[in-house]
């Protein structure tokens, strides 16, 4: 969704560069740990069960946006892990 943005101060640009590749990093995280997640509520857990497809990118943001409590606790769990 960059490219929508129109940006033409260079120091515009640069913050927008950084603050999309936190915001990947971010959500890139909270796709891992909702799928990995979702993986432990399975019942019945076979071999073919743990090789699935992770959460797709518009599951997790629509996820984390319909609750906040999730996306917080995620965002902090991603920047305490990350030092």
């Amino acid at each position: 969704m960059q490219d929508s943005q129109a940006l033409c101060n260079k120091d515009n640009i640069e913050a927008t560069v950084a603050k999309n590749k936190i915001l990947y990093n971010v959500v890139s995280y909270a796709r891992q740990r909702l799928s990995q997640e979702g993986f432990r509520r399975t019942r019945f857990r076979t071999e073919s069960s743990e090789k699935r497809k992770p959460l797709s990118y518009k599951l997790t943001r629509q996820a984390l946006a319909s609750d906040i409590y999730l996306a917080f606790k995620i965002a902090v769990d991603y920047f305490i892990e990350e030092q």
